[in-house]
C-alpha cells in the first residue's frame, strides 16, 4: 500500500485539528487559561497538550487494538473518564472568577504547561480515537500504519497528529484573547459555562457507559 508522507502528514494533520474542535477538557481548559491568565499561559497549555499527542498516537501504533480496546471500554476506565469530566467541571464551577484571578496572571510558565500535560494525560480516550482513525485508513487503503511500519512514516504520523492538535488549541487560543475576553458577559461567567459544559459531557459519558455496560452489542 504505497502512500506520499505528504499524504499521510496531511490527511493526519486535518483528522487531529478537526478532532480538537469540539469542546472537550483540553479546549475549554485553553479557553479558560487564555481569558483568566493571558495568551502566553495559554500557549504554554496548549503546547504541553500537543506532546501529549506524541505519546497517545504513539500507544495507539504500536498496542494491539484487540489488547487496548477492550481495556478502554472497561467499565473501570469509563467511570475513571466520567469521574475525570464531572471533576473537572465542578472544579470551574467553583473556581474564582474576574478580577478574583488576576494576581495569578504574571504566573503563567510552568504550572500551565504542567496543567496541559496532565488535562491531556488524563484523557486516555484519545489512544481509542487514533486506533479507531488507524483502522479506518486501513479500511479506506488509504495508509496501513502500525508499530512495524517504516521509521520515517510513523515519524510523520505522530508528527502531523501533534502539530494538528496543537494548530486547533492554538486557534482557541488567539479566539479567546480576541472575542471572548472581550464580551463582558461571557468573560464574567467563564468558568461557570466551563463547568457546566464539562459536567455535562460527564453526565453524557456516564449514561453513554451504562448503556454499553447493559447492552455491549450497542458498542
Amino acid at each position: 500500500m504505497q502512500v506520499s508522507y505528504a499524504v499521510v502528514f496531511g490527511v493526519t494533520l486535518l483528522t487531529s485539528f478537526a478532532a480538537t474542535i469540539p469542546f472537550g477538557p483540553i479546549n475549554l481548559s485553553v479557553i479558560e487559561t487564555t481569558v483568566n491568565r493571558n495568551l502566553r499561559a495559554g500557549c504554554y497549555f496548549a503546547i504541553a497538550a500537543a506532546l501529549v499527542e506524541i505519546l497517545q498516537s504513539f500507544i495507539a501504533l504500536h498496542v494491539s487494538p484487540q489488547t487496548l480496546v477492550p481495556l478502554l471500554d472497561h467499565y473501570v476506565v469509563r467511570f475513571f473518564v466520567v469521574a475525570f469530566f464531572l471533576i473537572l467541571g465542578f472544579s470551574f464551577l467553583l473556581k474564582k472568577d474576574g478580577l478574583q484571578v488576576q494576581r495569578e496572571k504574571k504566573k503563567s510558565g510552568k504550572r500551565d504547561f504542567v496543567r496541559g500535560l496532565t488535562v491531556a494525560l488524563l484523557n486516555p480516550q484519545t489512544i481509542a480515537f487514533w486506533i479507531i482513525v488507524l483502522a479506518y485508513f486501513k479500511s479506506i487503503k488509504l495508509v496501513e500504519i502500525s508499530g512495524n511500519t517504516a521509521s520515517g512514516l510513523i515519524s510523520v504520523f505522530i508528527l502531523a497528529a501533534c502539530l494538528g492538535k496543537l494548530l486547533a488549541l492554538l486557534l482557541f487560543v488567539l479566539l479567546s484573547q480576541m472575542v471572548i475576553s472581550k464580551v463582558q458577559f461571557i468573560n464574567r461567567f467563564l468558568n461557570k459555562i466551563i463547568g457546566i459544559l464539562l459536567i455535562a459531557l460527564g453526565i453524557f459519558q456516564g449514561v453513554r457507559a451504562v448503556i454499553f455496560t447493559v447492552n455491549p452489542t450497542l458498542n
